[in-house]
């Protein structure tokens, strides 16, 4: 039964992580491609979450969640919000080991579609701009399609990466409460 439930866990955590992924590193990746200093300076920015080790990343979010004088209790108690608590609670330690996923692994998506993106010639937006398309024309007609082969291979990795969930529910959560945030890995460890 245990086993059975790290199974529905891993889907509905990979149902979190690998849309959002794909889709919020591809529009940072757009919003990105630039060659300003700016723009350097936040992909690296977008990037350096992603070399750190599950442990810092974990303690990091722990800190965030906390009930009792976390950084997202003391934000939601300036709008007059109760403590929720995230990593106590059936319903809400999976979302958040999802949110703390997501940001720790953003950059490699990005990085990835940044490639693509300037891989994808020029006159194909020229010949765009001069139909008149639009920004999401262009989007739909031009970019999405230039980049298919490097969105099935994010969409690939990701879901790869995403069924191997260990360190993050280990170090929050021990995959509790109920076994709501229990992994597959973690299981298997366990056993």
């Amino acid at each position: 039964k245990v086993f059975l439930g790290t199974l529905w866990n891993m889907l509905c955590f990979i149902l979190m992580t690998v849309p959002a992924l794909a889709v919020i590193g591809l529009g940072l990746a757009l919003a990105l491609n630039r060659t300003t200093r700016t723009a350097a300076f936040l992909r690296g920015v977008f990037f350096s979450s992603s070399v750190l080790s599950v442990t810092i990343v974990t303690l990091l979010w722990r800190i965030v969640f906390i009930p009792d004088g976390g950084f997202l209790t003391n934000v939601l108690g300036m709008f007059g919000h109760p403590p929720i608590p995230f990593l106590s609670s059936e319903n809400l330690a999976l979302p958040a080991i999802a949110i703390t996923t997501i940001w720790w692994c953003l950059g490699l998506p990005m990085m990835l579609f940044l490639a693509a993106l300037q891989q994808v010639p020029r006159e194909l937006y020229e010949a765009a701009a001069l139909d008149n398309a639009g920004r999401w024309k262009t989007l739909w007609n031009v970019t999405l399609p230039s980049i298919q082969r490097t969105l099935v291979l994010v969409i690939v990795y990701e879901i790869v990466l995403q069924f191997q969930l260990f360190g993050q529910s280990q170090l929050m959560t021990l995959g509790g409460p109920n076994n709501a945030s229990r992994s597959t890995v973690l299981f298997i460890y366990e056993v």
